[in-house]
Parts: C-alpha cells; sequence; structure tokens
C-alpha cells in the first residue's frame, strides 16, 4: 500500500504542471486567427488594421476563447509592436476576446495597434506628372511642363494676311489710249487704294519679317530713301526686277513723274532706326524717260524687313491723275498686243486664288497691274 502522502504530493506536482504558462513568444504580424476555448482571448484577434498584431502577451492562459474565460496565469508576453508593410494587411475579423489580458499583455497589445495603423496608411500615390502644355497655334511653340500659352502665332502666321495678300490694279473697263487705261474707283480724278494687315506675335518684339514680291507694275522715281539696286536700270525682261525702295517718300506734285502710281508699305508702330516706308515699284529715272514711258515691268525680289509685334501694316497705292499704265510688254507702235506673265506665282505659299489668272485682265481686253506677297518667315529680332 502507497503512502498517502506520496500519493498528496503527486497529485500536487501534476496540478501545479497542469497550470504553468507556456513560454512567452513574439506574436506573428497578421496572421492572427480567433483563439479557441476558455481563458482569456486579448491576443487571440489579428490586430484588424492591415500591420502586424501586437506581440502575443505571452498565451493567455490556456487557449482562451473568443468568450469570457478567464484571465490565464501567463507572463507577460515580450513580442514586439507588429511591423506589417504599409497597407498589406487583411483586416482581422475576430473580435478582441473580452478576457482579461495576461499580466503586461495590454501595453504590448497598444504598441501593435499603432503598427497596424501604420500599415493601413499604405504607400502614397506616384505624384501626377505635369500636365503637357497646349500646342502652339500655326507654327507655336510647345508648352512646358507647366502648359505653355498655346495659340499663338508663329512663323509667317505673324504677318496675318498680308501673307498671300494679293493687290490688283484692273482697268476700268472705258475708253483707253495706246498704252493707258483709266483706272478704277477714281473720284474726283484720283485714287487711293488702301489695305491694313494686323501683326500676331508678343506686343513690341521687333520681328524680321522676310517677304517674297512678284508682279507687274508701272515705275516710279520716289525722292530720297535708298533704291535696293542703286543706279541699276529696270529691264524689260521675265527674269524680273530688283525695284525695292526703303525710305523716302512721293514726288512733290507737278514734278516730273509724279502722276504715276505709287506703291507703298508703312510699318506702324515705328521700329527704332529703321525706314518703316517701304516702296515696291522704284526706278532711278524718271517715268517719263524713254527706258520707262508707259511701260510696265516684272517685279521679282525677297526682301527682309523689321516690323512690330501687335501692330499694323498699311499697303497704299495712289493715283493722282486716274490713268494706269496697262501690262503690255514689249509691245510697240502704240498697241498693246503682248503682256507679261510672271513664273513661279503658283508656287508660292499661299498661292493667289484660282480666280487669279494670267496675263491679268478685267476681260474687256484691258490689262491692268498686280502684284503678289508671299511671307516665308517671321522671327525675333537676336
Amino acid at each position: 500500500m502507497k503512502s498517502p502522502y506520496l500519493l498528496s504530493a503527486v497529485a500536487i506536482l501534476l496540478a501545479a504542471c497542469g497550470n504553468e504558462a507556456p513560454p512567452p513568444t513574439t506574436g506573428n504580424a497578421g496572421n492572427g486567427g480567433s483563439a479557441t476555448g476558455g481563458g482569456s482571448g486579448s491576443g487571440s484577434g489579428p490586430a484588424g488594421n492591415g500591420g502586424g498584431a501586437a506581440g502575443v502577451s505571452g498565451l493567455a492562459g490556456a487557449s482562451g476563447g473568443s468568450g469570457g474565460g478567464a484571465a490565464g496565469s501567463g507572463a507577460a508576453g515580450t513580442g514586439a509592436a507588429g511591423t506589417g508593410a504599409a497597407g498589406t494587411g487583411v483586416a482581422g475579423s475576430g473580435a478582441a476576446g473580452s478576457g482579461a489580458a495576461g499580466t503586461g499583455g495590454s501595453a504590448s497589445g497598444t504598441a501593435g495597434a499603432a503598427g497596424g495603423a501604420a500599415g493601413r496608411g499604405g504607400a502614397g500615390g506616384a505624384t501626377g506628372g505635369t500636365g503637357g502644355g497646349g500646342a502652339a497655334g500655326r507654327g507655336g511653340a510647345s508648352g512646358g511642363a507647366a502648359g505653355g500659352t498655346g495659340g499663338g502665332a508663329t512663323g509667317a502666321s505673324i504677318a496675318g494676311t498680308f501673307d498671300g495678300f494679293l493687290f490688283l490694279a484692273p482697268c476700268n473697263g472705258g475708253a483707253s489710249s495706246g498704252y493707258d487705261c483709266a483706272n478704277s474707283g477714281c473720284q474726283g480724278g484720283t485714287v487711293t487704294k488702301m489695305s491694313t494687315f494686323q501683326v500676331g506675335g508678343t506686343p513690341g518684339t521687333v520681328y524680321n519679317m522676310t517677304f517674297h514680291a512678284r508682279g507687274v507694275v508701272e515705275g516710279y522715281r520716289y525722292s530720297g530713301g535708298t533704291r535696293d539696286s542703286g543706279t541699276t536700270l529696270q529691264m524689260q525682261t521675265t527674269a524680273g526686277n530688283d525695284l525695292f525702295h526703303r525710305g523716302g517718300m512721293q514726288q512733290a506734285t507737278g514734278a516730273s513723274g509724279s502722276d504715276y502710281n505709287t506703291m507703298q508699305l508703312d510699318v506702324t508702330p515705328a521700329v527704332t532706326g529703321e525706314p518703316n516706308r517701304y516702296f515696291f515699284n522704284s526706278i532711278p529715272v524718271p517715268p517719263a524717260d524713254a527706258s520707262a514711258t508707259h511701260l510696265t515691268f516684272i517685279i521679282d525680289f525677297t526682301k527682309t524687313i523689321k516690323i512690330t509685334g501687335g501692330g499694323t501694316l498699311t499697303f497704299a497705292s495712289f493715283d493722282s491723275n486716274c490713268r494706269l499704265v496697262m501690262n503690255c510688254e514689249t509691245s510697240s507702235t502704240n498697241m498693246c498686243m503682248r503682256h507679261w506673265s510672271v513664273p513661279g506665282v503658283a508656287s508660292a505659299m499661299p498661292a493667289p486664288p484660282a480666280t487669279f489668272m494670267q496675263p491679268y485682265s478685267n476681260g474687256s481686253g484691258q490689262w491692268g497691274q498686280w502684284m503678289h506677297i508671299d511671307v516665308t518667315d517671321v522671327v525675333p529680332v537676336p
């Protein structure tokens, strides 16, 4: 027979072993399921905020369920706060157990909650790229990263409708004599034909405008200024003439040749240091000279002048006696039998309208004058 004292000691020893708390462990991040059974469940649910759960505060008692089991007697857990990656933790579905936390467990649980909150934030979205700038208008410059102004005129478009301008000086269909005809639009024996063009670009900016002029015109000897071809005589040739003139003015009324027709361009506002007035039909001799009298000439030249952004260009033709020299090429004996046609006009950009035909005529057997402008470039002065 065994001693009753010995049996009691064994029973006490077994009971003590059955109540011993397991050693503390480090909590797993974000993987908690619901613990089952009695005992404290404070460590059973995962942190529901996407981060790692707080380190398990020691296993609270033996397998505590989510119910109200008694607080376990285990020592406080030593697990560090969870460090779940930002935004990747799935919220735990198990509610925290209602049992009292094991000793020290609430402190580590709080730390875990903080870690969960951090995980919830997730990485910030990538900063959106700045919108691209708007496209320039014709030729316009591209917008920068912050967006360009877009739509502004660029290149030849700065010249507006001066690019493609077609000046027509038709006979009026009335009586003609030899190489001359009556000009159209006359009032009181004179006529001034004028066209104004708005300049685009940046207001106040000075630009170099390059243009190509072609046409059939009568000559005029201007006073003052500078003729690009100097004293070189005008020629009757399809190769064309450079009759461009910078600065100066028309002849005084009554002076020899003052009754011939002018063709001028004015730049407004004036560009400092520039002539700002230009002529297209300059000859170095009076129009009554044998080399010019009652004759028309082909013009074909390319020039560059300075203009002002936001300003205007004004073309004008003045006729003091309402007479026009007809396009009679090299006809003789006072008979207008042949007529100039200017090569290359159809290749201009833009070209004259399809309704314009060479040699230019009003359809009644009278052949007037004309000039076409093709602006090839407009750039800011360096």
